[in-house]
């Protein structure tokens, strides 16, 4: 057996296996091509952060070559995409001659979950709340309301008690 032909059957064990494991989230873009995609999440039941990794395996994957990818998400921008490139790179490194998508894609949901739990939560320990004591106004005999005018100055007092905050 050649080296092209162990190539291509061990990209179809690990295509066999990324489906066992991955299901509907792994998928087939152009099996020709043999480009592949996942939409890699935080692993949380409502995800706060995603990424889609799409790969290509060059005929000389995994003996010789990584494959090619590609990272697509709207939040990764420099050294954040810097760092993830440079991760992903390292563990090719690691497991030269070996097939790594599995291990790319595990990272890169280690990541997410990483950056997940250093999100800070948000509390807001600079704001302190006032006992406000709402007088009531000296006239509460004129039961002639402008209602307009009252709700206005409600809008008024209530704007200026959010300030105040």
């Amino acid at each position: 057996m050649d080296v092209i032909e162990d190539n291509l059957t061990r990209q179809v064990d690990e295509i066999e296996a990324l489906t066992a494991i991955y299901g509907d989230d792994w998928r087939v873009v152009n099996s020709t091509s043999r480009i592949y995609s996942i939409q890699i999440t935080d692993g949380q039941d409502d995800p706060k952060w995603k990424l889609g990794l799409q790969v290509q395996m060059p005929e000389d994957y995994p003996s010789i070559s990584p494959p090619q990818y590609q990272l697509s998400c709207p939040w990764i921008r420099g050294e954040e995409r810097t760092q993830i490139e440079n991760q992903l790179q390292e563990i090719y490194l690691d497991n030269l001659g070996e097939c790594i998508i599995f291990k790319w894609v595990e990272e890169i949901r280690n990541i997410l979950a990483q950056k997940t739990d250093d999100s800070p939560i948000h509390t807001y320990p600079d704001v302190q709340l006032k006992n406000v004591t709402l007088e009531e106004p000296e006239e509460t005999k004129d039961f002639n309301f402008d209602i307009e005018a009252d709700i206005e100055e409600d809008f008024v007092n209530t704007k200026n008690l959010l300030n105040a905050l």
